[in-house]
């Protein structure tokens, strides 16, 4: 049955993502400030039960038309071996069919970083970033008989810009589904649906002082980690919280 959280939540953010970088990043801010609002949790098990878990690994996935607002990841691909050269030659070859369109090399890095490679790349970037540092601060922590995995549904993943923090604000915002498994029956055992959110300061001045901290990137990772342990901590209550 599809989490009633995040099916209410694709649509407003595919809406956002088409009418551009600013519209992403004013509902940003706001899913950061409506953190508290839209989280649930349920977890089945009693203290005892956590305490025997082992946590086997970690999965990550991702919704349907999941919203991938990062930069940086971008970025990241234009580096890997022989995708800049790709770039060169695609306006070698507009230059020759002499489109004036093609020619500008913006428009051929933009088509680059908007192909399925590029998206692909991303997505697997931050796959990356979230098992790490969910088995780095989690998974130690649960090394009990219980074999158990955890499953990551990643709906969203926003990082503003610079410039979109000095315009309208903004803070990074990871929107994603944390689903506890029995890794014999697959059994559901625990869910977390909460929005996490890093700090970062907007305006001129602030993104100025920001700069000296850490990546946007690695807050909202280090946010959602601490709400993963918070949740697995907590016994069942018997209802939802």
């Amino acid at each position: 049955m599809p989490n009633a959280h995040a099916t209410d939540r694709e649509p407003i953010l595919q809406r956002s993502a088409r009418r551009g970088p600013i519209s992403m990043a004013c509902l940003g801010l706001g899913l950061a400030l409506a953190v508290s609002g839209c989280a649930s949790s349920i977890n089945t098990l009693s203290a005892p039960e956590l305490a025997g878990l082992r946590i086997e690994g970690v999965d990550v996935r991702y919704g349907p038309n999941a919203i991938i607002w990062w930069r940086k990841g971008k970025v990241a691909y234009l580096r890997e071996p022989g995708v800049e050269a790709n770039v060169k030659r695609k306006v070698k070859m507009a230059e020759a069919r002499a489109d004036a369109f093609e020619q500008d090399e913006a428009s051929a890095e933009s088509k680059v970083l908007n192909s399925p490679e590029a998206k692909a790349f991303v997505r697997k970037k931050l796959s990356a970033m979230i098992t790490s540092r969910l088995a780095a601060n989690v998974l130690p922590l649960y090394q009990g008989t219980r074999p158990v995995r955890l499953e990551v549904t990643v709906y969203s993943f926003a990082i503003p810009s610079p410039f979109m923090r000095v315009v309208v604000g903004g803070a990074p915002t990871l929107s994603a589904v944390t689903v506890l498994k029995d890794a014999k029956t697959g059994a559901e055992l625990a869910r977390l649906d909460k929005m996490a959110a890093g700090t970062a300061f907007s305006g001129a001045l602030g993104v100025a002082l920001d700069q000296a901290g850490a990546d946007l990137e690695d807050r909202v990772l280090r946010s959602y980690t601490q709400n993963v342990l918070r949740w697995l901590s907590t016994p069942s209550s018997g209802r939802p919280s």
